[in-house]
């Protein structure tokens, strides 16, 4: 995979959305996963005590 720079000099609208940073944080949620022998799974997250490292219950 190329690296973050030379994707934004090939495609504009990566260029853009890099650009904008628009990120968010997360306070809580839910992981949906389909896992091929049990099936759907849903992992419900919430915050930890590193900003980087979300807590999962799965």
């Amino acid at each position: 995979m190329p690296p973050i720079g030379e994707l934004s000099n090939r495609r504009e609208e990566f260029h853009r959305r890099w650009a904008a940073h628009n990120v968010r944080m997360h306070t809580t949620g839910v992981k949906l996963l389909h896992h091929p022998v049990i099936g759907d799974l849903a992992c419900p997250s919430r915050p930890s005590h590193s900003a980087t490292a979300p807590a999962s219950s799965c």
